[in-house]
């Protein structure tokens, strides 16, 4: 089974070259290493060049002439893919034992080559894990399966696509949603695609190079009051992305875009308070109580009075929880708070 680890690149190639040597240590033998380059301007095509003369895996390497986005670049690293598989990667993650994708390949061959999936993942220096999976299991396709999970397809490290499901879906609806590796997962599920999740931390989330500053969201929380913004941490976006995923498979109803903003406005959006707060960025905080403001978020879609309504009540709850509990009690609540939420199985009934 070829392993084809897809990359969207933009500067930064400090990072990107910390995230190859993790790659280039793996033991699986059939791997491929394909980057998309959306017109960086440092100097990547050349690092990238060296880095290919002494890599082991073959490098496909292709540079846009102009910026195309993130999207369009990260679609362009999976189309440059010839593998089996498509493992996607940001340009600052990388994989984490040197058995990464060996011990992939084999959940993959032992659950019968599903479509799609995920694994869980680690921060690098903290070694905090996410566990976006709770259990190592396959999954049905369907719209129950994509409603349960999508959320967990929001970071692009670590996901994983079977080659010729992706291609079946393959399109450029949600270019500039930043969340197109969210429409495709949705897309592949609603297509009847299997799920595989995955509970090891097989990814490395925000690598740290030396000489480099870490670049998380942590590193943004701040208490300053000049420097209060307005932010919606790219819900609306998220929620567009996979609203039109249930849209372009027929699977579309008038209530798919009022259940995923109310399970956010619910659970996301006080969550990321919380966090936000408990890190020292209570400017952060308030910055997301003005622009997840509903009037503006709502205006794309189509919903009525009664549901617009609903959602401004479960937002000015949901903002009171997040700015009103104390960060202590949060702490201590969070892992299993996390855990019950990730268990739920939300349908459309």
């Amino acid at each position: 089974m070829t392993i084809s680890v897809c990359i969207p690149q933009y500067n930064r190639i400090g990072y990107l070259l910390d995230a190859l040597d993790g790659i280039a240590r793996q033991t699986h033998p059939d791997v491929e290493i394909c980057i998309a380059d959306d017109a960086s301007t440092d100097d990547t095509p050349a690092q990238i060049a060296r880095f290919a003369q002494t890599c082991s895996f073959p490098v496909r390497y292709e540079r846009s002439a102009t910026n195309q986005g993130y999207d369009r670049t990260l679609r362009r690293a999976l189309e440059l893919a010839t593998g089996d598989y498509c493992l996607t990667l940001g340009n600052d993650d990388t994989l984490g034992p040197p058995d990464a994708l060996a011990r992939l390949a084999d959940l993959l061959e032992r659950h019968h080559r599903p479509e799609v999936g995920f694994t869980n993942y680690r921060h690098d220096g903290t070694n905090d894990v996410v566990r976006r999976a709770t259990t190592t299991a396959a999954w049905p396709g369907g719209a129950p399966t994509a409603w349960a999970h999508y959320a967990s397809f929001g970071f692009v490290g670590g996901l994983f696509f079977r080659h010729d499901a992706f291609q079946r879906v393959n399109s450029d609806s949600a270019d500039g949603s930043v969340f197109a590796q969210m429409y495709l997962a949705v897309r592949v599920l609603l297509a009847g695609g299997r799920l595989l999740t995955v509970a090891e931390p097989l990814v490395v989330k925000d690598l740290q190079p030396a000489g480099h500053r870490a670049d998380s969201w942590r590193d943004a929380m701040h208490g300053d009051w000049r420097r209060f913004r307005k932010t919606d941490g790219g819900l609306p976006q998220a929620v567009a992305a996979v609203a039109r995923a249930f849209a372009d498979a027929g699977a579309s109803t008038p209530a798919v875009a009022y259940r995923l903003l109310r399970k956010h406005y619910r659970q996301t959006y006080p969550y990321w308070l919380l966090e936000y707060r408990s890190h020292g960025g209570l400017v952060n905080a308030l910055g997301l109580v003005a622009g997840l403001f509903p009037r503006a978020v709502l205006r794309p879609f189509s919903l009525s009075p009664a549901r617009r309504l609903g959602l401004l009540g479960w937002y000015a709850a949901a903002t009171a929880l997040g700015l009103l509990t104390p960060t202590g009690l949060f702490q201590r609540v969070k892992t299993p708070l996390y855990a019950w939420l990730k268990r739920r199985k939300p349908g459309f009934a």
